[in-house]
Order: C-alpha cells, then structure tokens, then sequence
C-alpha cells in the first residue's frame, strides 16, 4: 500500500507539472491559468500528489499512528497557503477566468468530468527535469525502507 501511494503521488505531480510548466518552480515563464489536465478534476493535484507520497512514507516506515497526523497536517497547511494564493493573487492575475474556474472545480475533491480537455504545455522530458530532485528523494526513501525491511 505504502508503495502505491507513493508512486500515486508521483504520477500525480508529473502530471500537473505537465500541465501548469515552470509555474510550479518559481520560473518566470508564464502560459497562463492551468486549468487543465489534472486541474480540470481538482484545483490542487500538486498538494494531492504530496499528501499522497507522505502518506504512503509514512506506510512504508510502518509508523501507521503518523498517517493522520500527516493527513490533517498536510490539508490544514496546504488550505493556509492556497487559501491565501487563491483570494489573494490569482484573482487580480487572472480575474474572471480564475472566478469562473473555482465556481466549477472544487479544492480538494476531484471532479470526475473534466473542467477542460487541452494539450498537455510542458514536454514530458521538462517535467523529469523539472522533478529530478524530488524524483531521487522518493528513490532514496524507497530504497532506504528496502534495506531496513532486509536488514531486520
């Protein structure tokens, strides 16, 4: 299970990240609302992806008492800060498409039409770029529970 969800979270990740580019990474470069891909079933697959690979760490550490711990901690956290960019700056930089866009797709639960069917922006190999540190980090975890479950 541990595995699956980190790996879950992983997909997930890439795919925003395919579709929302260097936004994400602090770049200046600018394409503009990402809205969809895995935007047009929910407004924050990125913190999905994460809250998804920390549970399935925290499964792997066969620390299970930590799951929920990381879940309320991950969603109230995550809330605070797309709360804020949300009210706050992507309604003065996208204005009426950004309005029309909440009204439609929820935060937290996904959608199971799409808001919007478009072309992936950002090539798949930019995104392996783009992730490859956090891409090793899961490699590291994974291969650190691997050699604690072969060691006991």
């Amino acid at each position: 299970l541990g595995l699956s969800l980190i790996f879950a979270g992983a997909w997930l990740r890439l795919w925003s990240i395919r579709y929302s580019g260097y936004r994400v990474r602090g770049k200046k470069f600018e394409a503009g609302l990402a809205i969809s891909g895995p935007y047009s079933h929910v407004r924050n697959p990125l913190y999905i992806g994460n809250i998804l690979m920390l549970m399935g760490m925290s499964f792997l550490s066969e620390l299970l008492w930590l799951t929920p711990i990381v879940v309320v901690f991950s969603l109230f956290s995550y809330t605070c800060v797309s709360i804020y960019e949300e009210k706050e700056l992507l309604p003065k930089q996208y204005g009426w498409e950004y309005e029309k866009y909440t009204k439609a797709v929820r935060r937290w639960i996904p959608r199971c039409k799409p808001y919007k069917k478009a072309s992936p922006f950002f090539p798949w190999i930019d995104v392996i770029k783009t992730e490859i540190g956090a891409i090793a980090e899961v490699i590291a975890i994974i291969t650190a529970c691997a050699i604690k479950e072969l060691l006991n």
